[in-house]
């Protein structure tokens, strides 16, 4: 989606003494006309702010009567229009939200999915988030794929986005996602890594290569149960790449059940049991979840965990396998 077709609003301010005579930045902020310093920042990063119709810069003295005019980008529930969605929340205070995502659901809106996305849905629920780095990801410091169910974590202020920021960036966040994938694995426990680019044939893929293009990457698995034909991964993270789980776990032959992406699908047709294959072949998503989450409130200095139980929609598969649901 084009960030650049954000819509806007222009805001006019006249110039009054109590303001006459400061920075321009310090006056807009004191004006309270803005809803945030960080929004007063951008306006003149942007160059979306006029005086008497001339750009200014922020250091810009205010004059008695200076007619200012800036534009700036719609608030949210404004220009995204709501969704009416249940959220799943896990925990909730002023300054930090944990929830589960369902699969199916986006994150946040993109080409072909404008309206219908967890942001929407966050809107629709008078949830207020941090304006982030892109209109179109408030509160956003990770996301996970449209078919990835699990924790996902939101910040509600500026500050709280920060630290998070960091946390995910120093890789202290704790992170276990599970899948199910085909194939059994060469070791009970291992690490992952190489470089990870896009695919010069589908700009839409990801792979896997041991060159030096891209971003490196690092993934260590650990197999919970197997039957030899499916097994049950615990994957934990060091980097956060986009696809890097699908992309690792395809690159060692082992993709994730109903990944249809990296080959997940058409590995259903080689089971031995009819039943698997046709509950594979069927599934509308693929069978990965993003299982514990743990990272240190910004405000409390407290470290928060999370745990979101295998989902009901996949439940079919550990009957199938006979293995046992831990909780």
């Amino acid at each position: 989606m084009d960030e650049s077709k954000v819509k806007s609003k222009k805001i006019q301010l006249l110039v009054t003494e109590d303001l006459a005579g400061l920075r321009a930045d310090i006056g807009l902020a004191k004006a309270g006309v803005f809803n945030t310093r960080s929004q007063v920042k951008k306006i003149f990063t942007d160059k979306k702010i006029y005086v008497n119709g001339l750009y200014i810069k922020p250091s810009y003295l205010l004059q008695l009567n200076d007619q200012i005019v800036a534009e700036v980008p719609l608030q949210l529930e404004e220009w995204l229009a709501p969704y009416d969605f249940p959220l799943d929340i896990s925990y909730e205070d002023e300054h930090v939200l944990v929830l589960n995502k369902p699969a199916g659901l986006v994150v946040h809106p993109a080409a072909g999915h404008r309206n219908d996305t967890l942001i929407n849905a966050l809107i629709a629920h008078h949830k207020t988030l941090s304006p982030g780095s892109s209109p179109y990801r408030p509160g956003l410091v990770h996301r996970i794929d449209k078919d990835t169910s699990g924790l996902l974590v939101l910040a509600k202020d500026e500050k709280t986005h920060h630290s998070l920021a960091k946390q995910f960036l120093r890789k202290t966040v704790h992170r276990v996602y599970w899948a199910v994938v085909f194939g059994q694995m060469k070791t009970e426990k291992g690490t992952i890594t190489s470089y990870i680019s896009r695919s010069p044939q589908d700009r839409k893929k990801f792979m896997a290569t041991q060159e030096p293009i891209g971003k490196f990457a690092i993934t260590h698995y650990e197999v919970l149960q197997t039957t030899g034909a499916l097994s049950l991964l615990q994957l934990k993270l060091e980097t956060g790449r986009t696809h890097q789980i699908r992309v690792h776990l395809s690159s060692l032959s082992h993709p994730i059940v109903g990944d249809d992406t990296y080959g997940g699908k058409k590995r259903a047709n080689s089971l031995p049991s009819q039943a698997l294959k046709k509950l594979i072949l069927d599934m509308p998503r693929f069978a990965l979840h993003a299982k514990e989450l743990g990272f240190v409130h910004p405000y409390k200095q407290e470290r928060l965990s999370f745990n979101s139980p295998w989902p009901a929609d996949l439940q079919e598969i550990f009957r199938l396998c006979h293995w046992e649901l831990p909780s």
